[in-house]
């Protein structure tokens, strides 16, 4: 009786630090945040640049991944910037509508004065 009591306590044990609950990430994700029903995640572009993935009820709906406004591969200069653009698109996909994937599309420049943002 003593060994299944141990073996209880030893696997409820096990259970409480496997962190079974907790939503993964991924690998490269800097950081992540809802808004207005999407999920927007930050990622890290050649180690220098940020890019972001937009998701809605769990699909991909925006995945960018190079600078908008010059199409560099080395991103927007820092995650604010990233994460100010991805909330500016989610609100341009409240009036598309189209649950088709929108990969590395371009911005006018325009869009960098009304956000405030750098676009090198």
């Amino acid at each position: 009786m003593r060994k299944l009591y141990t073996f209880i306590f030893l696997f409820l044990f096990s259970l409480a630090g496997a962190k079974a609950q907790q939503r993964p990430t991924g690998p490269y994700t800097i950081g992540e945040m809802n808004f207005e029903g999407y999920l927007i995640r930050v990622v890290p572009i050649n180690s220098n640049g940020y890019g972001y993935n937009i998701f809605f009820k769990n699909k991909m709906v925006v995945q960018q991944l190079n600078n908008p406004f010059t199409s560099s591969p080395l991103g927007l200069k820092n995650k604010e910037e990233a994460y100010k653009l991805a909330k500016w698109q989610v609100q341009q996909l409240h009036q598309r509508r189209s649950s088709a994937l929108t990969k590395n599309q371009r911005f006018s420049r325009s869009v960098t004065k009304q956000l405030s943002i750098s676009s090198n």
